[in-house]
């Protein structure tokens, strides 16, 4: 945004000023004018009235008494039209008495010009300046602007009219919160990220490279298995009957996504068992060394204090040489107690993160 020299009030708009309050008469702000034309800083500004090198002319927006002694005026210079960008080095006001001819009221220079750019359908740009003009016995002086330059009421309604069109009616929003766009969002979100922090981490995708021990899950074809008798590595058609399919129902049995609502610390009941409750939110990272462990062996690491309201699986890593690959498992269950699956043999240090949903 550019910089402005303070207005001065040329002598043909002091002498308004002295006429309007000896005979009690409306001071009308009329129109703006943007000026490209550079005046050297000896010029009389007061002897001014017209300026030199016109871009554009604007209605007056606004005028009103802001103080025993300052006026201010807005006008707004919008780029429509405009062909060939230019500087507003100099700003003129217009005002008139009655139906008088407008005469230049003040003028104000640029110490940092704004330049106005090419018009761009696509990318608008405009200014608004608020002057404001020093003008004794200021609270003395009727003011009015151009009726042109002001917004009507049919106007208004027809502007509010299109917003309401953009962005539809509030009160059909399916969310809880309809008093604004933004809280309504909100909630969206953070019904995602709930959504996000209830999602079971069930095993990965079959491999062919992996054994499998009893209960170990995995998905094939979009379908979730659970081991009944341990196999060795090999192609899913040679292991295939050593699974059977099974349900997530049967690790969070009653969940019901739809029916989880966005309070925090909040009670719900849910037929069917399991996860009956939620409560408060838990997280955090678990990293311990194992020294030494056989694949598909189990181990308790300890417990935790803040039980969740049902078991928890999440995959964790082990860092061999600082590299970090998939290791196993870690549940934590109901009782709180934390039980790391190896998926390896050996010594490894194991980390991972947690996050889980209590019944308090």
């Amino acid at each position: 945004m550019g910089k402005y020299n303070g207005a001065v009030i040329t002598a043909a708009g002091q002498n308004l000023i002295a006429q309007a309050i000896a005979e009690s008469k409306t001071v009308t702000f009329t129109t703006a004018q943007a000026s490209s034309h550079v005046y050297p800083s000896s010029t009389d500004f007061e002897a001014l009235t017209a300026l030199t090198d016109v871009e554009s002319t604007v209605n007056i927006n606004y005028a009103g008494v802001y103080s025993d002694t300052i006026v201010q005026v807005s006008a707004r210079f919008d780029n429509d039209g405009v062909e060939t960008a230019y500087l507003i080095n100099t700003l003129g006001f217009f005002a008139q008495l009655g139906t008088d001819t407008p005469i230049l009221f003040a003028v104000s220079t640029a110490v940092t010009p704004d330049q106005m750019p090419v018009f761009d359908a696509g990318n608008p740009s405009a200014f608004i300046y608020n002057m404001q003009m020093t003008v004794q016995n200021a609270n003395s002086i009727n003011l009015s602007v151009n009726p042109a330059g002001t917004v009507t009421v049919e106007q208004l309604n027809a502007t509010v009219s299109t917003i309401n069109t953009s962005i539809g009616d509030l009160s059909t929003l399916t969310t809880d919160d309809k008093t604004s766009l933004v809280n309504a969002i909100d909630e969206v979100d953070y019904n995602a990220n709930v959504a996000q922090v209830l999602v079971f981490n069930i095993g990965d995708t079959y491999s062919p490279l992996k054994d499998y021990k009893v209960g170990d899950l995995c998905i094939y074809n979009n379908v979730l298995y659970r081991c009944i008798t341990a196999c060795s590595a090999g192609s899913w058609e040679i292991n295939q009957s050593c699974f059977t399919v099974d349900s997530l129902i049967n690790y969070v049995s009653g969940l019901k996504p739809t029916s989880i609502a966005i309070i925090p610390n909040a009670n719900y009941n849910f037929d069917g068992g399991g996860l009956y409750r939620i409560g408060t939110l838990v997280t955090g990272t678990i990293s311990f060394y194992v020294p030494s462990i056989n694949v598909g062996d189990g181990v308790q690491l300890g417990s935790v204090a803040v039980k969740p309201a049902s078991s928890h699986i999440v995959t964790v890593a082990c860092n061999s040489y600082g590299v970090y690959s998939a290791c196993g498992t870690l549940a934590i269950l109901t009782d709180g107690r934390i039980i790391f699956y190896s998926t390896i043999s050996g010594a490894c240090r194991v980390s991972g993160t947690f996050s889980y949903w209590t019944n308090d």
